[in-house]
């Protein structure tokens, strides 16, 4: 069978098995948002998140991310393919990326041979390349070749029954080839041929419930519709509708037609991730993943720029953005956009020292003469004093008790050396 075919039978099972289990914990209306940060084709962000994920995920994210891009050079990120991994593997990933960019030379890199043949056969338009293997069969190629290219004649090669039917049923969006399909192919041919027509019509045919309601929010999702799942009257399936939806156009306000707490929180994080939007975090009813967003909205920030600190509506964690920024690139310029004094202070600090100035200590706001406030313009000088053994330095101290005390740190450490 098919590869691409397998596992979406695959996938449609377990998805089916959850769903009818209970245990999900998990453009037509529209409503205004502000700016979105979109980072779908931000490279380096992306490759950040890959790199995050748990290491059975990473495979699927690289993979993902290389056809986003259309760039080979980053199948080399995934695992070389085997028959046990022929899912999101390295040949996979040229294999993917030859058809979408129809350049001949990336099957040359694919090193499994079955793999490869499929690539030429469905580059060059020629089934003589379909040919068997041990983990592999000739029906496999003949079904992408056919799908690729859209010519159901190749169908006729299929030896498997299921298979052939389901050729024909994709090329020609013919239900009637559905009929003799077993009882799960039977429903994904059904599901197939609705998302690619958008029409739920197709769904009603389906005889369970549960398996028909996944076909509207499959439908849902492909044609970006958000009022089919209001037809879905199956509380998780419904939720999660509106989730794909949400994620698909990367627009966090549908995620507020999910009705659990819970799984619209999930909602939120899910288009959060594709997104980087800092604006989603106070949307959060969950306080903990409320800090667990903008920590990670200040690591995208490091990565993106300051657009995403800019975004940021909580005043707090817009200044803790930016001081992240100040201290990882040591401009203190960024420093200037924070609002709390106290923050901004601190960040000064925090670049006056790293970068041994003494004129960065003078834009402190607190130069009182206190020898608690660590952060104030006369600790500043005495750090770096001490650091330099710079005894000039500690001429510049206001208050007498840090000034003696950077004197003899100094002298010490002169001394020392």
């Amino acid at each position: 069978m098919n590869m691409n075919f397998k596992i979406w039978i695959i996938l449609t099972s377990i998805i089916l098995i959850i769903l009818f289990g209970g245990c999900i914990q998990e453009r037509n209306e529209r409503i205004n948002q502000t700016k979105e940060i979109n980072l779908k084709f931000n490279l380096p962000y992306n490759l950040y998140k890959c790199k995050l994920l748990p290491q059975e995920q990473k495979n699927s994210c690289y993979l993902d991310v290389a056809e986003v891009f259309k760039n080979d050079s980053l199948c080399e990120f995934l695992e070389p393919c085997s028959e046990y991994n022929l899912v999101a593997c390295k040949d996979v990933c040229y294999l993917n990326l030859a058809k979408l960019k129809m350049e001949i030379s990336l099957c040359d890199k694919i090193k499994y041979d079955p793999l490869k043949n499929t690539c030429y056969a469905v580059l060059y338009k020629n089934i003589a390349f379909c040919k068997d293997d041990e983990y592999y069969d000739a029906d496999d190629c003949y079904y992408e070749v056919a799908t690729t290219t859209q010519n159901q004649t190749i169908c006729n090669k299929i030896q498997d029954k299921d298979m052939k039917l389901m050729c024909y049923a994709y090329i020609t969006k013919n239900v009637s080839f559905c009929k003799n399909l077993s009882e799960l192919n039977k429903f994904n041919c059904y599901n197939l041929i609705a998302k690619k027509t958008g029409k739920i019509s197709i769904c009603n045919i389906i005889n369970y419930t549960n398996e028909k309601f996944v076909c509207y929010a499959d439908v849902a999702k492909a044609t970006e519709n958000i009022s089919i799942c209001k037809l879905i009257s199956d509380f998780y399936i419904k939720n999660i509708c509106y989730r794909d939806i949400a994620k698909k156009e990367k627009n966090y306000s549908i995620c507020e037609n999910v009705q659990d707490k819970i799984l619209r929180d999930e909602c939120y994080l899910t288009v959060f991730k594709d997104t980087g939007n800092p604006l989603i975090c106070e949307r959060l009813s969950n306080r903990e993943w409320v800090d667990g967003c903008y920590k990670d909205s200040f690591k995208i920030a490091e990565i993106v720029g300051l657009s995403v600190c800019e975004e940021i509506l909580n005043t707090t964690y817009k200044d803790r953005c930016f001081f992240g920024i100040a201290k990882n690139k040591k401009e203190d310029s960024i420093c200037e956009k924070i609002s709390d004094k106290e923050i901004k202070d601190g960040c000064f600090f925090v670049i006056a020292t790293a970068k041994g100035d003494i004129f960065i200590c003078e834009k402190i706001s607190d130069k009182k003469s206190d020898v608690w406030n660590l952060d104030s313009r006369d600790w500043c000088l005495y750090s770096i004093a001490s650091d330099k053994k710079d005894i000039s330095i500690c001429e510049k101290i206001n208050e007498e008790d840090i000034k003696n005390k950077c004197f003899f740190e100094v002298v010490e450490n002169k001394k020392d050396k």
